[in-house]
């Protein structure tokens, strides 16, 4: 979405809002375990690590499992995104539709 931090908290992006949102941690777990808790807030710039198989679960980013091309979350092969702006970006596994959530960078 990549769309600036304006009104993030009513906005809904992949089942998540700016709300509801966690602090994004050291390291996000890239597996079934993300399934409604993928929703992460924090401070641009900032680097996100994903750890898990990118083979199974390919790492997009995008909404509503649409790939967005100009997201900072591409298709993956290493699990480091780095935003280098503030914005709304949701992200989802192109596999398993359950897999998706949300950063809410200021």
């Amino acid at each position: 979405m990549g769309t600036g931090g304006a009104g993030g908290s009513m906005m809904v992006v992949n089942g998540c809002t700016k709300a509801t949102a966690k602090a994004i941690p050291a390291s996000i777990t890239w597996d079934f375990s993300i399934m409604g808790n993928g929703c992460f807030k924090g401070q641009a710039p900032l680097n996100a690590t994903f750890s898990g198989n990118f083979n199974l679960h390919p790492l997009v980013g995008g909404v509503d499992n649409v790939a967005e091309l100009t997201s900072p979350i591409t298709n993956h092969s290493s699990g480091v995104v780095t935003f280098t702006q503030a914005g709304t970006f949701g992200y989802f596994c192109s596999n398993h539709a359950g897999m998706k959530g949300a950063f809410f960078l200021d």
